[in-house]
């Protein structure tokens, strides 16, 4: 996924590849009783860290740099160990095995801390693709310094020197002169590269209708400013000489319709230029900039939500209610098993059209190889 904090709280107090998540957010509690809970497969995930400027990181305490050595006077903001880490339910058996709940397929990366907690089902345990054939230690493949307590399942990567982590500046890619500008995103748009504006307090519409991405599509869209998805985006899939490729870059936060079922692509949220403003990915969301309280409507994000590709943000808020964890089992840890189940919030599977048929930056390429597969086992970096 990409490298920040991954969020995931609905409780009766209040409270990110698949790649990148950062920064303690507090999602509002809709039900209750209700602990829903996401999933990862085909690829790690990373939490924590910041994007490049340019092509430096700078990890020094006094930048944004999302890890527990964070702070921010000015605004309030003391250091936290949950600060660069990953926040979600999960539960473990007598043992002290995974049972169920958030969890990534294979490995698992935090600067912050993987919370775990009994009474309150906290966690995200590493390596669910072990699974089914036998219950695996709840870290097996999570790379972190501290997993002795209960509460923690990992996380502090940074022991006493802090590590170089950072998405790259992804909008920084944009093509100058500036590409031709995009009104929507529809099924009869034909590959290129795109630009789109949001102005200050609005959101840039991306579509209305569900958009189809045909064989040997690829697409491009860079946003200055807040995106609303409104509606599913998906691959028509035949070849690996004709896999479509869907890219949207916003310096903005992202917002997806509690409507919306399915989106196919590279999904990515920057931050605004040196600031932690922006740069947030909500799974459910109206169309306005409103922030998420006590009186949102928790019946429109009960669909479940499959991104088949990644989520690169500065933080991503996991807003779907699906099902809870108290009823999740270690026999949802494969792709085949978590789409469609009926009890999972969201699921983000990094498929193999992301990687094979091209690049995504600079998708049009005329000659060269193109990667019919591909095999890599964690840790990657």
């Amino acid at each position: 996924m990409g490298s920040a904090q991954i969020t995931k709280r609905q409780k009766i107090v209040s409270t990110a590849l698949a790649c990148c998540f950062s920064i303690l957010v507090t999602a509002v509690p809709v039900l209750a009783v209700t602990k829903p809970y996401f999933k990862t497969y085909g690829s790690d995930v990373f939490s924590g860290g910041w994007f490049n400027s340019g092509t430096s990181c700078d990890t020094s305490t006094d930048s944004k740099y999302q890890d527990p050595n964070y702070s921010d006077p000015a605004s309030g903001f003391s250091r936290d160990d949950r600060t660069g880490g990953i926040l979600s339910y999960a539960k473990k058996d007598g043992a002290g095995r995974s049972a169920g709940g958030a969890s990534s397929q294979f490995g698992v990366f935090a600067l912050g801390i993987i919370e775990g907690s009994d009474p309150e089902l906290y966690g995200f345990y590493s390596a669910g693709a072990q699974a089914l054939t036998a219950p695996t230690s709840r870290n097996l493949l999570t790379f972190a310094n501290d997993g002795s307590t209960a509460t923690v399942w990992g996380g502090k990567f940074d022991g006493s020197v802090r590590q170089s982590n950072c998405i790259p500046d992804y909008y920084s890619k944009l093509p100058s002169p500036a590409p031709p500008g995009l009104a929507s995103l529809s099924s009869s748009t034909p590959s290129g590269v795109y630009t789109a504006s949001a102005g200050g307090g609005t959101n840039y519409a991306l579509n209305n209708s569900v958009v189809t991405l045909g064989l040997g599509i690829k697409i491009t869209i860079y946003v200055d400013g807040n995106v609303f998805i409104g509606q599913n985006i998906v691959y028509q899939l035949d070849k690996v000489n004709n896999v479509p490729k869907f890219a949207l870059v916003a310096k903005g936060n992202i917002y997806i319709d509690p409507g919306v079922t399915q989106l196919d692509g590279l999904y990515i949220a920057q931050p605004l230029s040196n600031s932690t403003t922006a740069g947030d990915i909500w799974t459910c969301h109206l169309n306005n900039t409103d922030p998420i309280h006590y009186t949102f409507p928790a019946t429109a994000c009960t669909n479940q939500l499959v991104i088949n590709g990644a989520l690169v943000a500065k933080q991503v808020n996991f807003m779907r209610v699906k099902g809870d964890v108290a009823s999740a089992s270690t026999s949802e840890d494969t792709p085949s098993e978590g789409i469609g189940n009926s009890n999972i919030a969201e699921v983000i599977n990094y498929s193999p059209a992301m990687t094979i048929g091209g690049p995504f930056f600079n998708p049009t390429p005329t000659t060269g190889p193109k990667i019919n597969s591909l095999i890599a086992l964690p840790p990657v970096f």
